[in-house]
């Protein structure tokens, strides 16, 4: 299981997290805010998504 050494600080690990990688805040915030659309993405994006997607569902089936 992967580790990260998170600083301590005011509002703790969750508020800390984002001091490691804030440039990644607004695209998670949008994630979950749902303004994200197919759009927005890019085609290596969208490529990355759909092999993630294959990968998860159909991993076991050779024909795709």
């Amino acid at each position: 299981m992967p580790r990260v050494d998170v600083p301590d600080g005011p509002g703790g690990p969750p508020v800390q997290i984002w001091n490691l990688r804030p440039e990644l805040l607004p695209t998670v915030q949008a994630m979950i805010d749902g303004r994200i659309t197919a759009a927005d993405y890019t085609d290596r994006e969208r490529l990355a998504i759909e092999f993630a997607e294959r990968f998860s569902v159909d991993h076991a089936d050779s024909t795709s």
